[in-house]
């Protein structure tokens, strides 16, 4: 592999995830037992509670305990990191090539009319404050934000490299490339993902793909009247015009052909990401999945006297690997009623 060549994509995990939800009308006192970190900011004189990283445990206590809870902000994340342990410099190396090569020049999220302002911009902190600047024109470096709409917009979608958490820092192994879609009041009224109940029955791979969708490359529009008038000059010329695109999209990526950029044009259209578009619809996928199947574990191994083939199997099985998919009340053979299981 060349040194700024990233590997393929079959060499990365794609993970999703719920970063935060944000809802209203519940007070932090009727708050159930979380497993994710519940923050209540003063502002809100404890009227609006955020909780980063809920379980699909969390989710559901939630519903039950404040089913009038309305959602007003909710955060989802893809984190792509290497599928195999590298070292630490080789991790850094190849979680920059993918965040360059793969989503700088390829993210071309899709908005909804009048939920997003169109802005695109690569934000750095310093150490006088922070500088914004356009990416259109450069390929952003790695420790920069990339930025697709301000973040009072109804949706804003977010690129960086997590390296932090909790304001904690993470081993270098640890670190991921994270993509971030925020759904703001806007965004959610659009997408319907009003009350905490919704979370579990949302479309995330559906609603939400459009925002992290991929491409490629470019191609100019069929034009029947060219087609018409070919000449082994007009021939020469297009080819020109393709080679300079070809550069403009190795060098800058999508953003060369978008609005400011050098290659800006309406007679283009752009070939999606077919694999890459799939990872990330699969990691959405395994997150609506899990939030719909809310799984229980149970603590103990259940002996089954009618049927000795089940206990063997339970038997066999480590504790963790023995889950029940129940609406209501769980009981299992073999356990008297004192371990009966009951979701929260």
């Amino acid at each position: 592999m060349a040194p700024d060549t990233p590997p393929e994509l079959s060499a990365f995990v794609f993970h999703a995830k719920i970063d935060y939800v944000s809802i209203t009308g519940v007070r932090p006192a009727k708050m159930p037992f979380t497993t994710g970190r519940v923050i209540a900011p003063a502002r809100y004189r404890g009227a609006r509670l955020t909780i980063h990283d809920p379980t699909p445990g969390d989710i559901e206590r939630m519903a039950s305990v404040c089913p009038a809870g309305r959602v007003v902000e909710l955060e989802v994340a893809v984190d792509v990191r290497p599928k195999y342990r590298l070292d630490d410099e080789e991790h850094a190396r190849v979680l920059k090539l993918f965040k360059a090569e793969y989503v700088a020049k390829g993210l071309k999220p899709r908005f909804l009319a009048g939920l997003n302002s169109g802005f695109r911009g690569a934000y750095l902190p310093t150490k006088f404050g922070y500088t914004l600047r356009p990416f259109n024109r450069r390929v952003p470096h790695a420790s920069e934000q990339l930025l697709h709409g301000h973040r009072n917009d109804g949706v804003q979608v977010k690129v960086y490299h997590k390296g932090i958490d909790n304001k904690r820092r993470l081993p270098v192994q640890q670190h991921r490339a994270r993509m971030e879609v925020r759904l703001g009041p806007a965004g959610l009224d659009a997408h319907k993902l009003i009350h905490v109940s919704d979370l579990s029955g949302f479309a995330y791979r559906k609603e939400l793909m459009p925002y992290f969708q991929h491409v490629h490359g470019a191609r100019r529009r069929t034009r029947r009247d060219l087609d018409r008038n070919r000449t082994p000059l007009l021939d020469l010329l297009l080819a020109c015009e393709d080679g300079i695109d070809r550069r403009y999209w190795e060098s800058v990526g999508v953003g060369a052909f978008l609005a400011g950029g050098r290659r800006e044009r309406n007679d283009l259209l752009f070939l999606r990401h077919t694999e890459m578009n799939y990872r990330i619809g699969q990691a959405l996928h395994r997150l609506q999945k899990g939030l719909a199947d809310k799984k229980i574990v149970c603590g103990a191994r259940p002996s089954n006297q009618k049927s000795p083939a089940l206990a063997r199997t339970y038997a066999n099985q480590p504790e963790s690997a023995m889950t029940y998919r129940s609406p209501s009340l769980v009981t299992s053979p073999g356990l008297d009623d004192a371990s009966t299981l009951e979701l929260p």
